[in-house]
């Protein structure tokens, strides 16, 4: 009776370990991913708030438009429609 108590209590023990480990694997995974989705969307801001986007912008939008407010719909649309394929 008591190596049959024993038996038990070391499989829960096994299993709690296996759960532990599925759990940090899924955790390293969803790190992982959120650390490649902030890096791209951190070189997307850079490229659409580069210099050379502004001056591109500059000297072609009409007088009455922001370069600002048009860069920030760049990258607004730029990150819904790369969340869509990801």
């Amino acid at each position: 009776m008591a190596n049959h108590q024993s038996n038990q209590q070391s499989n829960q023990h096994s299993n709690q370990v296996v759960n532990q480990n599925d759990e940090e694997s899924d955790f390293v995974i969803l790190n992982q991913d959120l650390a490649l989705k902030s890096l791209l969307f951190a070189l997307l801001f850079y490229v659409v708030s580069s210099p050379v986007i502004y001056d591109y912008l500059n000297r072609n939008l009409p007088k009455g438009l922001e370069v600002l407010a048009i860069q920030s719909v760049m990258f607004a649309l730029s990150f819904y429609l790369i969340n869509l394929y990801l």
